[in-house]
């Protein structure tokens, strides 16, 4: 269940942040290391939710795969020496963007989104849903 119709429901917010990681953060890092001043595009996560319709789909997967991109993507920042986490693109919306500045981005991502999950969690209606986070 959604709490209210602008907002995800537990199972949405998984599925987005998996298309998160794979189609958005780590693309982008993928591209800022390997192309000079690439261009990247924003991503359209309520439009990702709705044209994909999260809330048909079992979250367990979404989550494994999540769990599997992330810990490839934290593998790779931690081998960056220090060149590499200043190499920069343009990201719509945001502008030019440091490897370490979209590592900041990526954080306050998921932060805003473990927020609402918690809150999520400890709502009344919620609890049931969110039990398994």
């Amino acid at each position: 269940r959604r709490p209210s119709p602008a907002a995800f429901s537990a199972r949405e917010h998984v599925h987005h942040l998996r298309d998160i990681e794979v189609d958005g953060f780590a693309v982008r890092l993928r591209r800022l290391l390997e192309e000079e001043a690439p261009h990247l595009p924003d991503l359209d996560g309520a439009r990702l939710a709705r044209e994909r319709r999260y809330n048909e789909h079992p979250h367990e997967a979404a989550l494994a795969e999540l769990r599997r991109v992330r810990a490839s993507c934290a593998a790779e920042l931690e081998r960056l020496g220090d060149a590499d986490w200043r190499r920069s693109g343009t990201l719509e919306t945001v502008g030019v963007v440091t490897v370490e500045r979209l590592v900041e981005l990526w954080w306050n991502h998921d932060r805003g989104h473990l927020d609402e999950l918690e809150v999520l969690a400890s709502s009344p209606t919620g609890g049931e849903e969110s039990s398994w986070i």
